[in-house]
């Protein structure tokens, strides 16, 4: 259901959404966020550890782990 949500909220503000392969490793995923130059990232409850270890090698606005704890870093958007 998330998914699906997502999918139209991005199209409705004329955002783009990236899927991730959940299998890379915290240093390989860090490489496609900086890669694609993500201002946001989204992730699902179950990899809540892996955004808190991207935290340092992202350069992002906002990190957020769908019902979970939200990161927040960089200036105010």
């Amino acid at each position: 259901m998330v998914y699906s949500d997502l999918f139209h909220a991005v199209g409705k503000i004329r955002a783009m959404l990236a899927l991730l392969n959940w299998r890379l490793a915290a240093r390989e995923l860090g490489y496609t966020v900086n890669d694609r130059r993500s201002k946001v990232l989204l992730c699902g409850p179950k990899f809540a550890a892996t955004l808190a270890a991207l935290q340092t090698q992202v350069d992002l606005g906002i990190c957020i782990a769908l019902e979970g704890r939200c990161y927040r870093r960089g200036p105010k958007l």
